[in-house]
């Protein structure tokens, strides 16, 4: 299993390089240059209170349904039709949830009718994840990585033709942006529904209003989870908008830095697709689950480390070259979110074991008092450190966080690692901050160059301190692999 985790996780992060950074830096950066001052962090605003209650469209569906398909893969036509007639409803639910809310928000005229565009499109994406988790679960892995990126393919092409082309983006809208995302989200649900049309065979539509209420209360916990997570990630952008006086600017600041945590969390989310699905295979097998939970979660770490310290220091440059208003103010803003990037990382390894396990209670707890931790804490910090505040909030938030995970998945799981192995990743993180400020200090050359030479030191000290085992790796991709570890 770690030899199929390694092969996937490699294709899939080269297929979403490949695409993902070109589209958030290439597409959507040039969107927020390209528009009006303060109209992107009013998209950025309505986005995150859309995605609030995105969990009104799924109820947990997704992540219970990837993981009941990883394990009863023979049953997926059998309730394949059920589960679809249950996410149209509560798409509908979803809708006017979002609607009252932006109601009750104080939103109007302009800012109510892209918040009932945006909102549409979450329902577009709703639906797209929940037919990926379907072609996960069937261990399409492969395809499932193609099909992540094919909305940002379609948006590479319409945008780059209008920010590129021969009008240079002018004219372009904030609405035009919403409705080519639209158009995106309908290519990849298109393609996935292709790719899964052959696999199922629904005879019939049957409203069982038993087996759906089945399904909601097998899949309640994961939609509480989800609900948690998403508000304590996605309501700092709309407090900010809303408290302060020059609240979309603040937000458009605010996005700018969360941009760059958001491409690095693309990793984070590859793993979790990935490692869902096998945790949930391997529940039974407790050696093999050990072995893929540490293997997993030091490749994450030594990955999350790698992109954080040269991002920390060379803040101030990269927020002044990608942005026109960027400044040292949005360069510290930046700082303090990759930081809660490396706790978020820990979350993406321990946090799925939690899910994969069905186990939900505890974790549910964790994220309840995290969220009144984030709330608490936005309300006293962003009226007087505005949108620095909000990142403050969001570190202390996902350390909170990962500890509280980590320990329940050691207790849940039983997992046991030797000390001395663990002490590596504080050392590790020690090695890394010492080594890149001692380049940023010392050697003579452009600020970008000083960037790539810590990226390839800090690789070099996760090969040394054995976080990433070069040799294990190599085995575990040579043909032969897996025939010989079963052997």
């Amino acid at each position: 299993m770690q030899r199929e985790f390694l092969i996937n996780l490699l294709f899939l992060i080269f297929i979403n390089l490949l695409i993902k950074p070109f589209y958030l830096f290439g597409i959507e950066r040039s969107v927020q240059n390209t528009l009006a001052g303060g109209d992107y962090g009013l998209y950025f605003a309505l986005f995150n209170l859309s995605f609030l209650f995105q969990i009104a469209s799924d109820l947990g569906i997704q992540y219970y349904n990837n993981q009941h398909v990883a394990k009863h893969r023979h049953l997926l036509s059998k309730y394949f039709a059920d589960i679809l007639l249950l996410k149209l409803g509560l798409g509908l639910l979803f809708f006017l949830v979002v609607m009252i809310a932006g109601i009750s928000a104080g939103y109007k005229g302009f800012g109510f009718g892209l918040l009932a565009l945006i909102a549409f499109n979450q329902l577009l994406n709703s639906f797209l994840q929940f037919l990926r988790s379907n072609i996960s679960g069937l261990g399409l892995y492969r395809i499932d990585s193609f099909i992540s990126v094919v909305d940002k393919l379609v948006l590479i092409g319409l945008l780059g033709l209008i920010l590129y082309g021969p009008t240079k983006g002018r004219g372009f809208s904030i609405e035009q942006f919403v409705l080519m995302q639209t158009s995106s989200w309908t290519a990849a649900i298109v393609i996935s529904w292709l790719v899964l049309r052959d696999r199922i065979h629904i005879t019939r539509f049957r409203f069982k209003p038993a087996l759906l209420l089945l399904i909601l209360k097998q899949s309640y916990p994961f939609a509480l989870a989800v609900f948690l997570m998403s508000a304590y990630n996605r309501i700092d952008g709309v407090m900010i908008e809303r408290l302060l006086p020059d609240g979309k600017y603040q937000a458009d600041v605010y996005a700018s830095a969360y941009r760059l945590l958001e491409a690095s969390n693309m990793i984070g989310f590859l793993f979790t697709g990935l490692l869902l699905p096998m945790f949930a295979q391997l529940h039974r097998d407790r050696d093999a689950l050990q072995q893929l939970v540490f293997f997993s979660f030091k490749l994450i770490l030594s990955v999350a480390i790698g992109i954080t310290v040269p991002v920390w220091l060379y803040r101030v440059e990269i927020m002044e070259i990608l942005y026109r208003h960027g400044s040292e103010y949005s360069g510290a803003i930046l700082g303090i979110l990759m930081w809660s990037f490396v706790a978020t990382c820990g979350g993406y390894v321990f946090g799925t074991l939690i899910t994969a396990g069905g186990k939900m209670g505890a974790i549910n707890k964790v994220y309840a008092v995290s969220l009144v931790i984030n709330i608490v804490l936005n309300i006293i910090l962003i009226p007087s450190h505005k949108a620095l505040g909000a990142a403050w909030a969001m570190l202390i938030t996902q350390v909170v966080v990962f500890g509280g995970q980590l320990i329940i998945a050691l207790r849940q799981n039983s997992l046991r690692r030797p000390k001395a192995e663990l002490l590596r990743l504080p050392v590790f993180i020690v090695f890394a901050v010492i080594s890149a400020i001692l380049i940023k200090s010392g050697l003579d050359a452009f600020w970008a160059v000083k960037f790539f030479v810590t990226i390839c030191l800090v690789c070099i000290g996760a090969l040394l301190f054995k976080l990433v085992n070069l040799r294990e790796a190599l085995r575990l991709m040579a043909p032969g692999a897996q025939h010989r570890a079963k052997e």
